[in-house]
């Protein structure tokens, strides 16, 4: 059984990976 703090964690961990692939391609987008 998962413990809630550990799926809150991945939560979290995918949003930030989601949050800088967005600002990654933004400044890409803008540079080009």
């Amino acid at each position: 059984m998962r413990k809630p703090l550990t799926a809150y964690l991945f939560i979290i961990g995918a949003s930030t990976v989601f949050f800088l692939a967005i600002s990654y391609d933004k400044v890409l987008s803008g540079a080009i």
